[in-house]
């Protein structure tokens, strides 16, 4: 999002490309397709992802 610079923002937006993909059925072009592949094979992104899984018990209360 910020040019090279991985950035929080990198996190929100691919969170949200995700949860599109998953609950909506958004299909993806190819150039946003490789953007969220990139960011999977992202340590700092795995991160989040689990830190939000791990914590996501106040989503569902």
């Amino acid at each position: 999002m910020a040019g090279d610079a991985f950035t929080a923002a990198d996190i929100s937006v691919g969170y949200a490309l995700e949860m599109a993909r998953k609950n909506v059925g958004v299909v993806f072009g190819d150039s946003v397709q490789a953007y969220v592949t990139r960011l999977r094979a992202r340590a700092g992104y795995q991160r989040a992802l689990e830190t939000c899984h791990a914590t996501r018990r106040w989503w569902t209360s």
